[in-house]
């Protein structure tokens, strides 16, 4: 079935859609061009979207789309600012994991790779 149907990562569905995939194993069933567009090049121009640290044979940025919004291969400080640990902290305390601890389930809010 992975070869005769094209995956993808996403598609800008509406202005300004972000996404960013980050340390991630993707596998060899993605299209070599990442991303697929939803209709025409609508939204083309206002998309953000990024990858870091991805693994796989799938995360070869090789033939990857060349959108204005299209950031293949950002640093750790720019994906740093999508980590579950920033959208964490906008809790009432400010600090990201007080209530994940008393769960005790392990989790990462930060990156899995130094």
């Amino acid at each position: 079935v992975k070869d005769q149907l094209k995956s993808y990562l996403g598609r800008p569905w509406k202005e300004y859609a972000k996404t960013v995939v980050m340390e991630s194993n993707i596998d060899d069933f993605l299209a070599p061009e990442g991303w697929t567009p939803w209709e025409g090049n609508l939204y083309l121009n206002t998309l953000y979207y990024a990858e870091y640290a991805n693994t796989g044979p799938g995360a070869n940025l090789n033939g990857r789309i060349k959108w204005k919004g299209y950031h293949p291969n950002i640093n750790k400080n720019e994906a740093a600012q999508y980590t579950a640990e920033q959208f964490l902290k906008a809790g009432p305390t400010g600090r990201a994991d007080d209530w994940l601890k008393a769960t005790g389930i392990p989790y990462t809010i930060g990156f899995e790779k130094a």
